[in-house]
């Protein structure tokens, strides 16, 4: 035993000795720690940067390639996006809708956070549509739905759908209109009642 002690005393040196010299076997100084993570943080954020730049340029991209739209601009009322048609433009109004609405009935404030959450990756912001514009696709001459004959979307429900305008109360709204697609109606409801979707995009018209 009295002859291992020097030998374990020798051992131990060696190895502090690698570990200052050769830094294998220790860590670095604190000082030598603190450059490495703000290195490892800067190329993080370098990535961060670099992939919301591609991101920014990919969304870039898909706006320019988006058609002209709105009133006074020539050709057919319905505009489909490129290259993928997910959504179509009113020609008549500037709006572009969402080519298949949602068919979840909600009620009016889960109707507004899923407008705002819609992502159909073309980085645009959606929203519940003013009264005013929903009522602007009707077609009183059809029913069930009371849509324009030509019109290109799918899943359009023969039922009432929200807007985003609230009716008008001195002490504050419980209740906001719709409109009825069965035949063009424009009514309110309280804002717990479940009715179905339509997101839009585009610039806002009154009411």
């Amino acid at each position: 035993m009295h002859k291992v002690k020097p030998v374990l005393i020798g051992l131990m040196s060696v190895v502090v000795m690698c570990g200052v010299v050769g830094g294998g076997l220790f860590p670095p100084t604190e000082a030598g720690g603190e450059e490495r993570r703000t290195q490892l943080r800067e190329q993080r954020e370098a990535r961060k940067l670099e992939r919301h730049q591609r991101r920014r340029g990919f969304l870039l991209n898909r706006l320019s390639q988006l058609p002209a739209c709105g009133p006074g601009t020539p050709g057919p009322r319905w505009v489909p996006d490129r290259p993928e048609t997910t959504e179509f433009c009113d020609n008549t109004t500037g709006l572009w809708w969402e080519k298949t609405p949602d068919g979840t009935p909600r009620d009016w404030v889960d109707s507004g956070t899923h407008c705002a959450n819609r992502d159909l990756d073309n980085g645009q912001t959606y929203r519940l549509p003013t009264v005013r514009e929903l009522f602007s696709l009707v077609d009183y001459s059809q029913r069930n739905p009371a849509l324009p004959v030509d019109q290109p979307f799918g899943n359009v429900q023969s039922a009432d759908y929200w807007s985003a305008t609230e009716t008008v109360a001195a002490n504050g709204s419980n209740s906001a209109w719709y409109v009825g697609f069965q035949g063009g109606h424009v009514r309110n409801n309280t804002k717990s009642t479940p009715n179905y979707v339509w997101c839009v995009r585009g610039l806002q018209g009154g009411a």
